[in-house]
């Protein structure tokens, strides 16, 4: 019985990451936002009244830097396909604030808040990132939505760093 719940698991592990690993070749419905169409976010987030650059990352993928609530951040496009054909977002900021409790403050974050992950990486800095599948395209007014929950979340960071976060002893 035990062999066949793990041979189960096993196959929805595997069946669930397939989809994971799907690349968006679907057309990017007319007045969509999709990460197959990089222009179409750059849209989104400039009609949103954000600052929206398009670049590329070091691997040729799109990326767009952008601004808000005084924060400059990035937005990763993933799952592409040769700089292309790419089926997802990442909103990224990393603060570089030295803090003695930074995995502690992560955790924290993570059971209050809804949507972004915080995380502490190498002892040095904490970040932020919230991921968003675009798979056959996001209505503007979902993206504008996503944009509201992402501009929220980080005007709550200076406060939850006031609270929370602690300094190392000199």
């Amino acid at each position: 019985m035990a062999l066949l719940k793990w041979i189960g698991g096993a196959l929805l592990f595997f069946m669930a990451g397939g989809a994971a690993l799907a690349n968006d070749t679907t057309v990017c419905g007319k007045g969509l936002v999709c990460a197959t169409v990089p222009q179409t976010v750059v849209a989104a987030i400039v009609k949103a009244g954000h600052k929206a650059e398009l670049a590329k990352d070091a691997n040729g993928a799109p990326l767009i830097h952008s601004e808000a609530n005084g924060y400059k951040y990035d937005i990763y496009f993933y799952g592409c396909t040769e700089g292309s054909l790419c089926d997802s977002l990442q909103f990224y900021i990393s603060f570089d604030d030295v803090i003695s409790n930074g995995q502690e403050l992560a955790n924290l974050w993570n059971t209050r808040k809804r949507f972004l992950q915080m995380a502490y990486e190498d002892g040095k800095y904490s970040r932020l990132s919230y991921d968003v599948a675009t798979i056959g395209g996001i209505t503007p007014e979902n993206f504008a939505d996503i944009l509201a929950w992402w501009d929220s979340m980080l005007g709550e960071v200076p406060k939850f760093f006031e609270e929370n976060a602690r300094k190392p002893k000199k």
